[in-house]
Formats: structure tokens, sequence, C-alpha cells
């Protein structure tokens, strides 16, 4: 094979489009191509390995795979209906994909209307009327297709070169779809059961840069990310409600009155640092989360402070990424897209680590679950090594427990069940460490085993994060990225932690210990701040498997010695008792009990409003 690495063009950190090898007559020898009437023909024989995959499906513990019976069908957008069943688009075929979990059966829906373009297929959402609607970036096109009819339907988005559909977001009746590259977010109004479209349109702040997808808070406020390609950008909020809210206070008949959207458009800059934001999600306190498609990092914004905290994921396993070349220095983790599941928690895909994951930002526990299959061509892997690579999970769609997925370059769609009970628990204490540059603070980071679960997870690979020796009954790792770490634990697990490199002057060293095989243990782990900038640092730290990893956010203050003092206070003062003195009316309500509810700030504790009720001792009528 003539093949090694297969190079694609990315555009801020987007996959453009799906690539296919063209020769020129005259110039290129004309590749072979073996004529299979199936969709893999679009490509020559020596690509369709790239493209198309292995056939077949793997499985986890946690996470199970479905392969596509059309090969090569390049599946990417995702989502589900009220009947349970998975819709997908397919970028190869321009048709619709179908899965049924309670039979276990695909359909394909074919579109006549499709003009065999080389397109990418980003957005899909299933609408109240039943229909599916999906964007299509290539025609500058969104698409309607009516089950009931089994029709499809195109709608034009727009002209010009710079028009690119993406992502699509539901908004009560409406679809919200922001154009990528044309610098706008459009709200469409569909009349359900018809195909009479409205729409409106709102300019981004920088219609020349990139338009992410967008999300929306508690409030019904719109966020989403405007930036330039290495140049920076905003994080832009839409008082969607507010604006709404002026059109509906209008007097009935109103011509005359002009309500300009700019006027509740508010822009944040973006973290520096932060190149490509593409995700955007917000969680149950309206905390607004972003992912940087260049690095392995999250950052969380939250509006009452405007400040932002990054969160770096542990360091992808070797087997995600190869390194046969040995030119992969710092490998990253690409968070691609993320979203919001129905209990708050921020799901996104890893595209590099080859990961679904789930952080829970009420704990800051990260789950990370690994997706079987892996396709060697799209990382730096051994030829025809199918242990080594990524499947390209770019589109996914969370339901209750369920997240379902697709992989656009194995003709795979999964689903991750995060209700499946984890093999390790992930203890840090303390968990906040608040410090000057130049200081060392050491925390315990407490792991558990549980064996009957760890025992179906457990494989031999020790992953990135080590250089493995096998002992008598237990296997030797010495973690490599950024921090000094040495740790036995049982064959198959390895320690996981967030690579420090790209927070300047912190390191984190780890002490060695051993795990036992079932149950807990405690490893010292030092935190030197040697010049490190100011801020607030989140590390991740914990325990996994090539098959799932589950870690904890470590958080770093870097302040002054003032902040230090401050925080010390603070801590010592923690878990006094309140005391609450109710003083009943003289004459009303004697005896009855009195209601007090708590509610927290919204960036602590659980949420949830704590209800106290008192009782006025017996006899004791109107006592305090």
């Amino acid at each position: 094979m003539g093949k090694k690495i297969f190079f694609v063009a990315f555009f801020g950190g987007i996959l453009l489009t799906s690539t296919i090898t063209i020769g020129i007559p005259g110039i290129l020898p004309q590749p072979e191509v073996t004529i299979t009437n199936t969709p893999q023909d679009r490509f020559a024989d020596v690509d369709r390995p790239v493209h198309c995959g292995t056939p077949g499906a793997g499985s986890t513990p946690y996470v199970q795979e479905y392969e596509i019976e059309r090969p090569c069908t390049k599946p990417l957008a995702i989502t589900t209906d009220d009947d349970g069943n998975v819709w997908f688009t397919q970028t190869n075929t321009g048709n619709l994909g179908m899965y049924d979990p309670e039979t276990g059966e695909f359909s394909e829906f074919f579109n006549p209307s499709w003009p065999r373009v080389d397109s990418m297929m980003w957005g899909i959402e299933h609408y109240e009327d039943g229909s599916i609607w999906y964007t299509e970036d290539r025609l500058n096109s969104v698409w309607k297709y009516i089950v009931d009819e089994g029709a499809y339907l195109n709608v034009p988005y727009g002209e010009g070169d710079d028009t690119f559909p993406h992502r699509i977001t539901e908004l009560g009746t409406q679809l919200v779809i922001n154009d990528y590259t044309g610098g706008r977010i459009n709200f469409f109004n569909p009349t359900p059961g018809s195909n009479e479209l409205g729409y409106w349109t709102l300019d981004s702040p920088d219609r020349a840069g990139i338009t992410s997808e967008v999300a929306f808070d508690s409030s019904f406020d719109m966020w989403f990310t405007n930036w330039r390609d290495g140049e920076g950008g905003k994080l832009v909020r839409f008082d969607t409600g507010d604006y709404y809210d002026a059109f509906n206070d209008l007097p009935d008949n109103s011509t005359d009155v002009d309500i300009n959207p700019d006027d509740y458009v508010t822009t944040f800059d973006l973290p520096e640092g932060a190149p490509t934001i593409n995700g955007v999600a917000s969680d149950a306190f309206s905390r607004i989360w972003l992912s940087d498609t260049s690095s392995s990092n999250l950052y969380m914004f939250n509006a009452f402070d405007e400040e932002y905290t990054k969160y770096t994921t542990p360091r992808p396993r070797i087997s995600s990424y190869g390194n046969a070349s040995g030119a992969v220095i710092e490998p990253i983790s690409r968070p691609y897209f993320a979203d919001s599941d129905d209990r708050g928690r921020i799901v996104f895909n890893e595209q590099t680590s080859n990961r679904i994951s789930v952080l829970d930002p009420f704990t800051d526990e990260l789950v990370e679950y690994t997706i079987p299959s892996r396709n060697p061509n799209w990382s730096d892997c051994e030829e025809e090594d199918l242990s080594c690579g990524i499947a390209q999970v770019l589109g996914f769609h969370a339901d209750g427990d369920m997240i379902w997925f697709t992989e656009w370059v194995e003709n795979n769609i999964g689903v991750v069940d995060t209700s499946v009970e984890l093999p390790y628990t992930v203890e840090i204490d303390p968990q906040t460490v608040t410090m000057t540059a130049n200081a060392t603070e050491s925390v315990i980071l407490r792991v558990g085993v549980n064996a009957t679960a760890a025992m179906a997870a457990d494989t031999p690979d020790m992953g990135a994060n080590a250089t493995a020796t096998e002992g008598a009954n237990a296997t030797s790792a010495t973690g490599a990225d950024g921090a000094s770490a040495e740790v036995t634990f049982p064959a198959g697990l390895a320690l996981e932690m967030s690579s420090t490199a790209g927070i300047f002057g912190v390191d984190v060293e780890v002490e060695a210990v051993e795990l036992p095989v079932n149950g807990t243990a405690d490893i010292g782990v030092e935190i030197i701040a040697d010049g490190a900038r100011e801020g607030t640092h989140k590390v991740a730290l914990g325990i996994g498997d090539e098959n799932v990893a589950v870690t904890r956010y470590l958080t770093i203050v870097i302040g002054t010695e003032e902040d230090v003092a401050a925080a010390a206070e603070a801590a010592a003062s923690f878990g006094e008792p309140i005391e609450i003195v109710v003083e009943p009316p003289p004459d009303e309500g004697a005896g009855e009990p009195i209601e007090i509810v708590v509610e927290p700030p919204p960036d602590e504790g659980a949420g949830e409003p704590i209800e106290i009720v008192v009782e006025p001792p017996g006899g004791d009528a109107g006592a305090p």
C-alpha cells in the first residue's frame, strides 16, 4: 500500500468535506476501482480502507456498535425520534438512515434529488410533526424528510460561496441553524404538517468570522462563538426572550416600529489561547461550556463574574494516536462539539482520543468512554494495525442515559449506556487548593476498584500515560505526560491525568503506591507551582483502562498571599453550625411549624434548595 498517514483539509479545526481521490487524465495514473454497486465505488480501491473502514462492529461493557448494512455510507449527524428510532445522515449517499433499537434493523431512505456531490451533513433534528430536518454544506441547503410521505424537500439556505449551514438546535417550534462561514444565525419557523417556511436572520458581530453552533440557557438566552482562526473572537449572548417580548408588546397592526436584534446582543472576549471554539453547551446553572477543537481544553464561562475556568482532558492513549513515526510530542484530544443531557451533564466528543465523554459539573467527575472501532489511516499508526487509530466520532446525541453516535470512517453507529456501573471511583482531598506562585501543596488522590466491574473492563494495554512492565500480579506504570508519576496497578489499569504542559509553571507529581485488586488506595499528589500564572486551573486525576476512564478535577487556584489566607480562613469555618432563631408573632401561629427554604448560591452545592421545618417544643407555644 502506498498510503501512510491520511491528511485532510481542515478549516478552523472543522473537517470541511469528505475527500475523494481523483485521477487527472494525462497527469496522474487512474487508480483502480473495483465496481461493487455500493457507495464504496466512489473511492479507488486503495482509498477504501481510509473512508470505508473495516467491516464489523465492536463492543465494550459500556458501548455497543452497530454496523450499517450498506458499506461506506459515511454517517455523520445523528438524533432520535419520539418512538426511540435513531436517524442519521449518510454523507456518501445523500440518504437518511434509520436504526430501530427494538428490532435491530436498519432502514435507508433514498433521496432522488441528491446530485451526488462531495458534501457534509453536520446537523439533524427531529421536528414536532415527525419530520426530520438536516443540513448540507455543499448545496447550501436544509433538507426536510417527510416521514409519512417518504418525500424529501430541499430548502435553499442562502447564496454565495461563504454560506455553510452547519448545526441545528431546536427552540420551541423553531429550528435554529448557524451559518458556519456565513456569519449569521437563521431562525426557521416551519408550519407543522405543511411545506410553508418562514425565517429571520441574526447577523454575527463579525460577519467575516466563524459562527459556531448555538446553545440556550435556562432563560432561553442564546449563546454562540464568533471568531477568526488564530485571531481570537467573542462569546456572544443574544437575549432571545427580551427580543421576542418586545415584539409581543407591540400594538396590533404595527408597521412602523423597528426592533433591531443587534440591540439584544452582548459580547465577551473568548479565553486567551483558545483559537477554535466550535462546541457550545449550557448546564443547569446557565454556565456556558465551550470546547476547543485545537487543544485538549474545555472552558466554563460564568456570566455572573464573566470569568472562564479551563478544564483539560486527560492525555490521549497511544492506541488513538499511534506515534509510529515518533513525531507526536504532545498529543491532544480535540474536544469537538458539546451538549448537555437531561441530568445537566456536559457531553462532548474527543475526536483524537476516540472517546465520548461525560462531565458532571456538580461533582467535577469526568467519565470517558472509548469507542471500540479504530481506523489506523487517520492517525500515526503502523499500516493495517486495527488496534490503533480513530473512528472519527463526529456526531452524537444524548437521549436519557443513552448517547448515540456515528463513526464517519467506520460505517457504524453506536450507543454509550451511561447507566452501566463504573468499575472505578475517584476522590481528591481537598479538591480545591489555593496557593501562590513558587509554592508547593499536597493532596490525596483516593482511587477505588470494584473487582467485579473491573474484570469486565480489564485489558492489557497500559495506554499513552505509561510504559508498562509485567509483574507477577500487577503492572507497573510510569507517567510521561508533563507530570512525574509511578504507580502500580492491577493489569490493564493506568493512571489518567491531564497534561500540565499547557498550564504555565504548574507541575503535578504522584507518589508510587500499589493499588489493591479490589478496594481503595490513597495516593499522595504534590502540586508544584514554579512561577505559575495566576488564575484557576483544573487538572484531571484518576484511573482508567482501554474501555473507560474515571477522573475528577483538582482545582488549583494560583493567587496572592491574601488569596491564600482568605481561602484558609474560609476552610477553617466551613462546616460550622448555623444557628437560626425564629421569633413567632405573639398572637399568630402559636405552635405552628415554620418552614425555611435556603437557596444555595449559583456556584455552590448541588443546587437543590434545603427545606428546614422548625417544630416548637411541646407546650411552649410561642417560644422561639
